[in-house]
């Protein structure tokens, strides 16, 4: 008795636990958010205990520019189309987005979305439609305020935030913050990564925030 007494508290304090808020800020046809996204971040997700005591939120809009509801995009049109069709993606699909955003970012390229949607068992047709419609202008525009509401404003993309705290160039140790912040029971790979030190990544590829007068490109994190 003393035990299911026991294991029920462990469940209820777990479940009590407030889950742990990740946000990702990328863009879609910079390479050194695909090599996040396909990596660090998929591996982490992956994993369903850490995937349990996540919240995760992705917003794609970048270093654009914006006047109104018209968007200048840091690598051109075609990234401006990848922006709201993987916007649209993730406000459609908000708990089976996943997949579908590994296959476009491990493609970088939009034209692939159709191929990418039936992959992953999504519609393209509502993707698109919403992607060209007012319904993905609108989407778009609240990603643009997100990212320009950060604080500290982030410096380039990938831009990853903990619970609010931006980790920088320690992006690559998601899974430490994230265990960290959780204050329930922690799961398997939090303990199997106590057992490691933690390391931080070197040359790690971002596309740098164009200011005024600056011009836009991808940078190296030394």
């Amino acid at each position: 008795m003393m035990k299911f007494v026991t294991i029920m508290a462990i469940v209820a304090f777990a479940s009590a636990a407030e889950k742990v808020n990740v946000g990702v800020y990328t863009e879609s046809l910079c390479p050194g958010c695909a090599d996040f996204a396909t990596s660090t971040l998929k591996d982490a997700m992956s994993d369903k205990g850490i995937a349990d005591i996540v919240n995760l939120k992705w917003v794609v809009y970048g270093n654009a520019e914006r006047r109104g509801d018209k968007f200048q995009c840091q690598h051109g049109p075609s990234e401006c189309t990848g922006n709201l069709i993987e916007t649209c993606a993730i406000a459609l699909y908000n708990t089976t987005y996943l997949p579908f955003m590994y296959c476009m970012e491990g493609d970088l390229d939009p034209s692939d979305a159709r191929s990418c949607a039936q992959q992953t068992g999504l519609d393209y047709e509502k993707i698109h439609s919403c992607a060209q419609g007012s319904t993905g202008t609108q989407l778009e525009v609240k990603a643009a305020e997100e990212t320009e509401s950060l604080n500290p404003p982030h410096q380039y993309v990938p831009w990853v935030t903990v619970n609010g705290e931006a980790l920088e160039d320690d992006m690559d140790n998601l899974v430490s913050y994230i265990c960290k912040a959780y204050k329930g029971p922690k799961p398997s790979a939090c303990n199997q990564l106590a057992a490691r030190p933690r390391t931080r990544i070197n040359g790690r590829t971002v596309c740098a925030r164009a200011f005024a007068g600056e011009a836009l490109e991808e940078e190296l994190l030394a």
